[in-house]
């Protein structure tokens, strides 16, 4: 089991995108999902907060698996748990 220590929350503070593809298909899934979401008429604090919480949760999802950068693992995974729920 990982701890939250401070130093859990320096490295999640420094998580950068493996690379353009990465950051490309986050921002293209993302807009996909937003479209989703819209039509449950959610607001715009419920929207920003469920991006916080996807982007917290790839970047606990990479520090699991030891890297200091998100991956297409990374966003695929966490969408796709998503998904299931």
């Amino acid at each position: 089991m990982q701890k939250f220590d401070i130093d859990f929350f320096k490295r999640m503070h420094h998580l950068y995108w493996e690379d353009k593809k990465v950051e490309k298909l986050d921002d293209k899934i993302s807009a996909m999902l937003s479209s989703v979401y819209s039509l449950f008429d959610l607001n715009t604090s419920t929207l920003r907060t469920l991006r916080f919480a996807i982007l917290y949760f790839m970047g606990c999802n990479a520090l699991h698996n030891n890297r200091d950068y998100i991956s297409c693992e990374d966003v695929s995974k966490v969408f796709f748990y998503l998904g299931l729920f």
